[in-house]
C-alpha cells in the first residue's frame, strides 16, 4: 500500500496528470466499482451519465470498463496477479470518474476510458498503474480511436520502467519466458525489406527465412512516421549493425516478434539505451 501511495504522490507532482488536459473537461461519468476483473478491467454501476451518451449508458447499469492505453500482463501469471493487487487497492469499492475518447466499446462490448479517483480529473488510474515496473503501456497508435492521451502514457512507461534488455538469441531459444512481456531486443541485422505493400520487416540474428531468428514488424500504416525520421530507404542501411527494438513480445508462425509502431521503439549504434549498450559492438 505504501508503494501504491508513492505513486499517487508522483502522479500529483507529475506535470502530464495533475490537470486534466485542455480542451477536454472534467470526466462526466460517475460510477462505482463493484468488480476488479485483473490490472486493466474492471466492472462498475453507472450512477451518472451525461445526456450525451444517453443513447448507448443509463445510470444503473453494469459495465465492464477497459482502461485505455494499459497493457496488464494476463492474469494467470505472476505478474499479473501483482497487477490486480494493484489495481484492487486503488479502485475496489470507490467512486471513480470516467472519460471516453473517440472510441466508446472495444471488441468484447468493454467501455474504454481514462478512469479517474476524483470529479476534477486529477488522479488518473490509467497512469498511476502505468507509472509501477508491474504495467506497461501500449504502444502509441495501437488501437485507433483512443490515443488522446498516448504521448503521456509513453512518457509515463519510459520515465518510471527500468530499461530491460535482453539479446535476441534468448527470446529464440525459450520465446515462452518472455511473450507478452515488453523489453528491448537488440541483435544483429540479417535482412532487411519493404515488401511491395510497404511493410518493413527487420530480421536479427538470421536472415529470412532462416530460423532462429527475431523478427521487427512495422506494417504500412506506421512506416512514414520511420521515413520522417530515418529518410526514405533507412532500412537498407541496417544490415550488419546491431539494433535494439522496445515493445511487446508476440510469436507469429513460431518466430517471436515486435511490432513497431513509433520511431521511438527503434535504436541503434549511440542512439542506444545505456542498459543495452553491451549489445553495441
Amino acid at each position: 500500500m505504501r508503494q501504491v501511495l508513492f505513486l499517487i504522490s508522483l502522479v500529483v507532482l507529475s506535470p502530464f496528470v495533475a490537470f486534466p488536459l485542455p480542451p477536454y473537461p472534467p470526466p462526466e461519468i460517475e460510477a462505482r466499482v463493484v468488480r476488479v476483473i485483473d490490472g486493466d478491467t474492471i466492472e462498475v454501476e453507472l450512477l451518472q451519465v451525461p445526456e450525451s451518451l444517453a443513447d448507448q449508458l443509463k445510470a444503473g447499469m453494469m459495465v465492464k470498463v477497459r482502461y485505455i492505453g494499459v497493457d496488464a500482463p494476463e492474469k494467470d501469471s505472476g505478474s499479473g496477479l501483482l497487477a490486480t493487487q494493484l489495481n484492487r487497492l486503488l479502485v475496489m469499492d470507490k467512486r471513480v470518474f470516467l472519460e471516453v475518447d473517440e472510441r466508446l466499446f472495444d471488441d468484447y462490448r468493454r467501455l474504454l476510458a481514462y478512469v479517474y479517483l476524483d470529479p476534477n480529473g486529477h488522479l488518473m488510474v490509467n497512469a498511476i498503474l502505468i507509472m509501477t515496473q508491474v504495467i506497461p503501456a501500449y504502444p502509441p497508435g495501437l488501437f485507433e480511436g483512443t490515443n488522446r492521451y498516448d504521448e503521456c502514457f509513453q512518457e509515463a512507461d519510459r520515465w518510471c520502467l527500468p530499461c530491460r534488455c535482453i539479446g535476441w538469441e534468448g527470446i529464440a531459444r525459450e520465446p515462452g519466458d518472455y511473450l507478452g512481456k515488453v523489453l528491448w531486443v537488440c541483435g544483429p541485422v540479417k535482412s532487411a525489406r519493404r515488401t511491395r505493400k510497404g511493410h518493413i520487416f527487420i530480421n536479427l540474428g538470421n536472415p529470412y527465412p532462416r530460423t532462429p531468428r527475431f523478427t521487427i514488424v512495422i506494417w504500412n500504416d506506421y512506416v512514414p512516421s520511420f521515413d520522417l525520421r530515418f529518410g526514405v530507404g533507412w532500412e537498407r542501411t541496417l544490415e550488419g549493425k546491431t539494433v535494439c527494438a522496445r515493445g511487446k513480445i508476440e510469436m507469429y508462425n513460431e518466430i517471436p516478434e515486435i511490432k513497431a509502431t513509433d520511431p521511438d521503439q527503434l535504436s541503434w549504434e549511440d542512439l542506444a539505451p545505456t542498459c543495452c549498450r553491451s549489445y553495441i559492438p
